[in-house]
């Protein structure tokens, strides 16, 4: 735990954690700042509630295409590519003479996925925070395709030909704490392919830029792909975006999506560690 604690003043002290907390938390600030310009003005009885204008919806505004697309690289930049800079600075040696590699290798794996998890979900918090502060807890005006996502909800049992949306009942019964599990399921993607990267940089020492960004490329290569052969059930930003229509939504999708997160995050344990004996080989 004391090391681990350490990973994480680490992090705390890096300038590119720091400059990616800021820009995610002045994204998602600007992002609910354009709510509010949408709605200044309007009778209390033509705004949506807040539950419908966290920044992750689906068919309403851009912010949830923009994060089904940089998500990857907003998850490596924190912290992913720190073992690949002490390499780099010829700093490992000092780190190892103090602790054992096992210790100075988990305790840096789980404060890296601690990273990529929290700079993706504190700010999503905050955006539905502000949207909880300025706008009604309850409305009778929809926003975007709220009408239709919610006729789809009801019918979709019914209607063999619509795919149901995974966790329909919660979504119907509370939907901000809906909303809060959608931004939990991004956050751990993200946890995840932030250990992935970590994971390559053991095997990886050519440039941390390309090490950064490598995991953006896969991730929308793979999307790509699956969109390409219409495998859209296996495809993450479908469970990312709310009040969306989709048909590509099962639990059996989403339960192999992040089977093989977990897979790609700890099969390489078995030869990460290896690397500690020898790491500039």
């Amino acid at each position: 735990m004391k090391l681990f604690t350490i990973q994480l003043r680490l992090m705390l002290k890096r300038k590119s954690f720091l400059i990616s907390l800021l820009l995610m938390i002045l994204f998602v600030v600007f992002a609910f700042s354009w709510e509010c310009f949408k709605y200044y003005g309007h009778d209390i009885v033509a705004v949506p509630a807040a539950k419908y204008l966290f920044c992750l919806q689906g068919n309403k505004n851009s912010a949830s295409f923009i994060f089904t697309i940089v998500f990857p690289i907003v998850a490596t930049l924190p912290f992913s590519d720190s073992f690949f800079e002490e390499r780099k600075n010829k700093t490992l040696e000092l780190c190892l003479m103090r602790m054992s590699n096992n210790k100075y290798y988990y305790s840096k794996l789980f404060a890296v996925f601690f990273s990529g998890f929290i700079i993706m979900f504190l700010p999503l918090i905050i955006n539905m925070f502000l949207n909880l502060l300025a706008f009604p807890s309850e409305s009778t005006v929809g926003a975007g395709n709220i009408s239709i996502m919610e006729s789809h909800l009801f019918v979709a049992e019914e209607n063999k030909n619509i795919s149901t949306v995974i966790f329909k009942n919660l979504y119907i019964n509370n939907t901000i704490l809906y909303d809060v599990l959608i931004g939990f399921i991004l956050s751990l993607a993200c946890a995840f392919m932030a250990v992935i990267t970590y994971q390559i940089s053991f095997f990886y020492k050519k440039s941390q830029l390309i090490l950064t960004v490598l995991m953006f490329v896969i991730y929308n290569f793979y999307d790509l792909m699956l969109g390409i052969f219409s495998l859209e059930e296996f495809q993450l930003k479908n469970y990312i975006k709310i009040h969306s229509v989709n048909d590509g939504q099962s639990y059996f999708g989403l339960a192999v999506i992040f089977t093989f997160l977990f897979i790609a995050s700890a099969l390489p344990i078995l030869f990460a560690k290896r690397k500690l004996g020898n790491p500039y080989d």
